[in-house]
């Protein structure tokens, strides 16, 4: 029988770091992750077959005392513009250990005796959730951005300042900023 224990195995250093936004930083003890599933072809075999990206549920913290468990490097990322609550992370493994009963395997699995592994009937399923959580994120940006350009373009209608270069008198009105040159060939108006 091979080792049911699965690893994470990555060196500690910023270049194989992950970064996480919601609660990782402080707060999560537990963490969706995904890793190349990498089994033995055999029991005393020191070559792996890679099955591809897998996501495993894995305990990042000790319940008790709230510290990254040995193999686990993890903190917050710092100040998070516009979002400043979130509490946003990264994490670092290194010769980590994952339980083989960590595997989410609701679509594909690995046998504990055989070492056998199962894949999902359509790959195409593994990496639905992903997606739409991809253009969650993009409709939602699409929102913040619409806002933003709308108080953008109010503010530029109405706020006036410096006169026209081209009207001598002293009473020259002054100009709505977008009604400046630069303005117009940035709004395209």
């Amino acid at each position: 029988m091979v080792d049911p224990l699965l690893w994470i195995d990555g060196a500690a250093d910023l270049l194989t770091s992950v970064q996480w936004n919601g609660s990782l930083g402080r707060t999560a003890n537990h963490a969706i992750v995904v890793a190349q599933l990498l089994i033995p072809k055999s029991e005393d075999s020191g070559e792996y077959v890679n099955h591809g990206p897998q996501p495993f549920i894995v305990q990042i913290r000790d319940m008790k005392t709230h510290r990254p468990l040995p193999g686990i490097a993890v903190g917050d990322i710092g100040v998070k513009y516009g979002y400043a609550p979130m509490d946003n992370g990264y994490m670092l493994f290194d010769q980590f250990k994952v339980p083989h009963s960590a595997m989410l395997s609701r679509y594909s699995m690995v046998d504990p005796n055989t070492c056998t592994y199962s894949k999902p009937a359509n790959p195409a399923v593994v990496y639905g959730s992903l997606t739409a959580v991809r253009a969650k994120i993009v409709m939602r940006a699409r929102m913040v951005l619409a806002r933003a350009v709308t108080i953008a373009v109010r503010y530029t209608a109405i706020r006036r300042q410096f006169s026209d270069r081209d009207d001598n008198s002293a009473e020259a009105a002054e100009l709505s900023v977008l009604d400046y040159r630069k303005s117009t060939l940035l709004y395209g108006c």
